[in-house]
């Protein structure tokens, strides 16, 4: 008898465990929410110490296992109009950071940041051309928070911007294996740092390129890899992507 009550208790338990696993993986739990707009609130504090903010109660996202608020700003408004909220996300389990920051976001100047990124991708083509031939685009991605800059400003890669440049490249991979892939990699990191560009990580993609393919050649991607200033890149960073 005894036995059997301890069976059901052990079973009992396993269905309220995974009622209560399902639960917080579609809606979240109280201790996570009130963890995540702790360190929303601590990051607005420290990232905007001059403004004063309202934190909402948010929701649970769990598309992505974040939590998202409103956060309104607080002030005097003109007549009529509506004071400021942004959308702010949380995210992680262990160590929950912002991961989105909406205030931030609607800085941007993107007028500008495309031009410099324009300016950048041009540059950066020909200087890399110089020691990795298959190099075949490169986009950049470059963050400018309005009146960070005046519209005058010209592109230098001293400019000190909001964060580290980030770069996505497209190799010719047609003839490459994971070898010349590495090689190409690592060579691009030397080239790179030794220009003293600013970036905070790099994207490879190593495409087949050919006649046969769309209007831009590109053809299935073989291999990827990513790397930042400081990592050292080894095969095991580059995947063979199967066909």
């Amino acid at each position: 008898m005894k036995l059997k009550k301890m069976i059901l208790i052990i079973l009992a338990a396993i269905l309220f465990g995974g009622v209560l696993f399902f639960y917080n993986a579609f809606n979240g739990n109280p201790i996570s929410k009130l963890y995540a707009k702790r360190v929303l609130d601590q990051h607005l504090e420290d990232a905007y110490p001059d403004a004063n903010f309202s934190i909402n109660d948010g929701f649970y996202n769990f598309k992505d296992g974040s939590y998202n608020f409103d956060v309104t700003e607080l002030g005097e408004v003109e007549e009529y109009d509506q004071p400021n909220t942004y959308d702010m996300s949380v995210r992680g389990f262990w160590k929950p950071e912002v991961r989105f920051d909406g205030i931030y976001n609607d800085s941007l100047d993107e007028s500008l940041m495309k031009k410099m990124s324009y300016f950048a991708e041009t540059e950066l083509l020909e200087v890399l051309w110089a020691s990795v031939p298959s190099v075949k685009t490169i986009s950049v991605r470059i963050e400018i928070q309005k009146g960070d800059f005046g519209d005058d400003v010209e592109w230098d890669k001293d400019l000190q911007f909001t964060k580290p440049m980030g770069m996505h490249i497209h190799l010719d991979a047609t003839d490459h294996d994971e070898a010349a892939v590495l090689r190409d990699a690592q060579m691009i990191q030397e080239t790179l740092n030794t220009e003293g560009y600013n970036y905070e990580s790099v994207t490879i993609n190593g495409n087949t390129f050919g006649q046969e393919y769309k209007d831009d050649g590109m053809g299935p991607l073989r291999f990827s890899a990513s790397f930042t200033p400081d990592t050292q890149i080894t095969l095991k960073d580059i995947e063979t992507i199967e066909q």
